[in-house]
């Protein structure tokens, strides 16, 4: 059976609309992270779009990080973006947790110096079993350093300093007196009124 034709309206709808160029912040290079068919490139502005670090990178070694962005302005037919969230895979997590290790999970609220509410997820696995008095007091010195430290920091310099691994770095030297980590993650940050995860 023959397809309907489509009507002349439709059709210069169609040919109305056009591709735009979706790009990603300025420290990723300005990659192109995705496209979009619409006919007037401002309807684009708030939408989310969720990109994996690795294709914008090159890097294989952060295939399991994954950005969400949002568009905040368009500019000679481009779409511009700026960092909502910065989310590790579930699965990387799981296997990062075996036998005679613990899992401390912190999680907290804080705003930063641009006066942005941002929520924050933080796992560190430690080298062995320890007594929860310990797993408590890693708890505790990871949730005040870094509520601290982001308070004194713009929202874009902290997920530079998320996705370059500083962060990560220096929580895990800074908490080794208490206890030796395997490793000290940001599962998750992003601004409060983005996405729940």
């Amino acid at each position: 059976m023959a397809k309907p034709k489509k009507s002349t309206k439709e059709t210069l709808k169609w040919k109305k609309k056009r591709w735009v160029p979706i790009i990603a912040p300025p420290m990723l290079r300005d990659a192109i992270i995705g496209e979009s068919l619409v006919m007037n490139p401002e309807q684009l502005i708030g939408k989310k779009v969720l990109s994996n670090l690795m294709t914008l990178t090159g890097d294989m070694k952060k295939q399991h990080i994954s950005i969400r962005c949002s568009i905040d302005s368009i500019k000679e037919g481009r779409a511009y973006t700026k960092f909502e969230s910065y989310i590790i895979s579930p699965a990387t997590i799981k296997r990062n947790v075996r036998r005679r290790r613990d899992r401390v999970d912190c999680i907290f609220n804080c705003t930063t110096k641009d006066k942005k509410d941002i929520r924050v997820k933080v796992i560190l696995i430690t080298r062995g079993n320890a007594v929860n008095s310990v797993l408590t007091a890693l708890r505790k010195s990871a949730t005040d350093m870094l509520s601290k430290h982001f308070s004194t920091q713009d929202f874009d310099v902290i997920f530079k300093d998320v996705l370059d691994f500083r962060i990560q770095s220096e929580l895990k030297k800074q908490l080794k007196p208490i206890y030796p980590l395997i490793s000290s993650e940001v599962r998750f940050i992003g601004l409060k009124e983005g996405r729940k995860q």
